[in-house]
């Protein structure tokens, strides 16, 4: 008899989930982009480390870190975020925060822009022997905001298509627009909306959003009674601009920020680390909430306790660096495989199928350096994905 592994897991708290299993460690790296005329772009780091601290060295563990660079809403500092960065760091990502564009008349191109940038600007510390982030930056990443910064987040994935992925709180519309720009998007987007949202109303800006979205693998969660400023931790600037208008928030701003943990680190840790138990847990969240409501287009490492036991967890994809000539082992009679990179476009390679147990040959040596995943599809829907990075 084959039991689901979602009734197993619906008894596993959040908490465990966001663990503690990081300290947090602090920076301040001002970056420079040539192609825009030297612009500078200050930005405050926060990342795994042993123990809290300014300048500490990152964590003795934990390998490579996935980078997710978050944009401030409307005059707010980045300071304002805390409720964001710790529970990032403390589950292995690299959590960066642009100080630019915070004046009362920003510029939301280049504050995408400035998002954009920074990724690349992050993982190229893991390439500098002289930075302390060198060797422990990982391939994969995601933008990130509240309010502005969520727009801006959608506008920045323009700019730089090595992006992993898409993720914001009450992304405010814009000007160039965000709704405009979600239609050429089709990496992997969560979209969050505050039920009591009275700034950005969902339907005019995030549920416009999420339609517009041309991604494939697509996520809505309007969490009830939430508001637009309790996204972020208290602050003046953003309090005083709600104050003009209603619903006001029906839940406590701990509660909100529950809720947005209890989702964020799941997703991202799925998308960016290939974490099917994190995906599973998202899966999980999003089917049965509590507190939230969501829609969604696709799913997450739905996979069966027979199946976890020794089918499809158990595939092995090796090297996950190599030149290009993938090995794939333990995988269930008639897997389905495709292979795509981070944007959501299938690499030119059909699909196919694999056996069983024995091992199998996959030839990449024709595609272009970088990232890629590989999604496996089991004959009764159950799905895990694997990331290998070519480099030639």
């Amino acid at each position: 008899m084959r039991i689901a592994i979602s009734t197993l897991l619906v008894f596993i708290s959040c908490s465990t989930l966001l663990g503690q299993t990081f300290s947090t460690g602090h920076t301040t790296i001002t970056f420079t982009d040539a192609t825009r005329s030297n612009r500078s772009i200050p930005a405050e780091v926060y990342y795994p480390a042993d123990a809290d601290g300014e300048n500490v060295p990152l964590a003795t563990q934990g390998g490579t870190f996935p980078v997710v660079v978050f944009g401030h809403g409307f005059v707010m500092v980045w300071s304002a975020y805390e409720n964001i960065w710790t529970p990032l760091t403390e589950n292995g990502f690299i959590a960066v925060f642009p100080t630019t564009e915070s004046g009362f008349s920003p510029n939301h191109t280049e504050f995408g822009k400035d998002i954009a940038f920074l990724v690349t600007a992050m993982q190229g510390e893991g390439n500098n022997a002289s930075s302390p982030f060198f060797g422990r930056v990982d391939y994969t990443s995601a933008v990130m905001g509240h309010s502005m910064g969520g727009g801006s987040s959608f506008l920045a994935m323009q700019y730089n298509p090595n992006i992993t992925a898409v993720v914001n709180l009450a992304a405010a519309e814009t000007n160039p627009s965000a709704i405009a720009a979600c239609g050429a998007i089709t990496q992997h987007a969560l979209v969050i909306a505050g039920g009591n949202d009275c700034v950005t109303p969902p339907t005019a800006n995030q549920l416009a959003m999420y339609n517009a979205l041309g991604s494939n693998c697509k996520v809505y969660v309007s969490i009830d009674g939430a508001s637009h400023c309790q996204f972020a931790n208290s602050n003046f600037n953003c309090t005083f601009g709600e104050l003009t208008c209603t619903p006001a928030a029906a839940i406590s701003r701990a509660t909100q920020h529950s809720i947005v943990n209890s989702l964020i680190v799941p997703w991202l840790k799925f998308e960016l680390e290939n974490d099917c138990t994190a995906g599973l847990a998202f899966e999980l969240l999003v089917t049965n909430p509590t507190g939230f409501t969501a829609q969604k287009n696709c799913y997450f490492c739905t996979v069966s306790i027979d199946e976890v036991d020794g089918g499809m967890s158990a595939m092995e994809v090796y090297p996950s660096v190599g030149n290009g000539i993938i090995q794939i082992k333990n995988g269930t009679a008639n897997t389905l495989v495709t292979v795509y990179s981070p944007d959501g476009k299938n690499v030119a390679l059909p699909e196919f199928r694999i056996g069983g147990t024995e091992a199998h040959t996959i030839d990449l040596t024709n595609v272009e350096s970088g990232l890629y995943l590989m999604r496996f599809q089991s004959p009764t829907g159950h799905v895990v994905t694997r990331k290998v990075v070519v480099s030639h």
